[in-house]
């Protein structure tokens, strides 16, 4: 773990000229100003007399983040730190480092969930600040009257969390295959625009999805998928589930392709 953290820090150092960051900025902003418009635009079926807004300001984001932005913004971002190297057709020079080559593969993955996690605070920054200033705007919110359920909203990221390691692996593994970013760019809004007819028509075929498993984890008053359960681990259901095991196979399938790959 220790020889990981200098590889860990030069990636991030590369990482400095690269659009990564504006990518980080974007599904913020997406989402705050979504749901921001919404209650903007009808306040008048929005305001509830004492009834803390703050809760249904939450769910909208997510609601929205979940089924619009998600998976195309998880597409980026992995696509976005894998074309850092393929630009610069720098994979030969990485190889004749003294290091393995299981721990580029691993720290690149680990610095994709990193950036992902990141992103989830600016998430939750931007939507709690959104949530003020429409106060400022809307004062019949009465938002300051409230506090943000800062542990409702943190509970339902992780669960989003969890079930895009399935979408990050798999757009991983796409993405090392192919020295063409267009190709698992394609292939990711592709699997975008199926995951959400798969989740909102309800089907089985949502849970074996990458794509789908982050639409359809929690109910956000949007639609539900009736094969959803809990699965034998406590707290986790079974899109969840499905979403560790599938990231489990791609990063596992990538390294043993990574290990025999002939870089010219």
């Amino acid at each position: 773990m220790r020889q990981m953290l200098p590889l860990f820090r030069s990636e991030i150092i590369k990482l400095k000229s690269s659009p990564v960051w504006y990518i980080l900025m974007l599904g913020m902003i997406l989402t705050a100003t979504g749901v921001f418009i919404g209650h903007l635009l009808d306040v008048h079926n929005m305001v509830r007399i004492n009834v803390d807004p703050w809760e249904r300001y939450f769910r909208a984001a997510l609601a929205i983040f979940n089924l619009f932005i998600v998976v195309p913004y998880t597409v980026l971002l992995v696509s976005a730190v894998i074309f850092v190297e393929q630009r610069a057709n720098a994979w030969k020079y990485l190889y004749t480092l003294p290091h393995s080559r299981g721990k580029f593969y691993f720290t690149k993955w680990t610095l994709v969930a990193f950036l992902y996690v990141l992103s989830i605070f600016f998430l939750l920054t931007g939507v709690v600040l959104s949530g003020y200033w429409l106060d400022i705007l809307r004062p019949e919110y009465e938002f300051v009257y409230h506090q943000p359920q800062f542990g409702y909203l943190l509970q339902e990221m992780g669960h989003v969390f969890v079930a895009s390691l399935g979408v990050i692996s798999f757009q991983y593994w796409l993405s090392l295959r192919f020295r063409n970013i267009l190709v698992p760019l394609g292939v990711g809004v592709f699997g975008f625009v199926f995951g959400i007819i798969m989740s909102v028509t309800g089907q089985k075929l949502a849970l074996y999805l990458p794509y789908s498993l982050p639409m359809i984890v929690r109910d956000f008053d949007m639609f539900r998928n009736e094969h959803i359960q809990d699965s034998f681990i406590t707290g986790l259901n079974n899109v969840e589930l499905h979403s560790i095991l599938m990231a489990a196979l791609f990063l596992i399938l990538g390294y043993w392709q990574e290990r025999s790959r002939k870089v010219e």
